[in-house]
């Protein structure tokens, strides 16, 4: 079952709820009109990896995933649906946004409840 393959950033596994989890793979390319008005493709890169990922989570959990965006790169290991095992990437946090949610500061034990959503890009 995929509740088999935790996600781990370095070392850390995330133990918590994931909301969204999609991964698309870019292709890189320079592109450029010929005289004859036909394309000019140089292939630089296929399949590089790019992730949009989302968590519910406690302030705890807020706080270590926005500590990952102070990194430059972060090794990301996840199941790979190609190679149905775990792969891992290299890659780096971009566009993090901390959500609270509406009247979580209420909920005792805690300092609110957030969703962490960011995207995930291959080196």
């Amino acid at each position: 079952m995929l509740s088999n393959y935790p996600i781990y950033f370095d070392n850390t596994e995330l133990t918590i709820r994931r909301v969204q989890w999609s991964r698309g793979y870019d292709n890189l390319e320079n592109v450029s009109e010929t005289e004859a008005g036909t394309d000019d493709v140089e292939v630089i890169r296929k399949g590089k990896t790019v992730i949009g990922a989302a968590f519910n989570c406690s302030d705890r959990w807020a706080s270590i995933l926005s500590a990952f965006n102070d990194q430059q790169n972060i090794q990301v290991r996840f199941y790979d649906i190609k190679t149905k095992d775990y792969v891992t990437l290299k890659m780096r946090m971009e566009d993090l946004n901390i959500d609270e949610v509406q009247d979580s500061d209420r909920v005792s034990g805690t300092n609110g409840l957030y969703i962490v959503s960011f995207n995930l890009v291959e080196f």
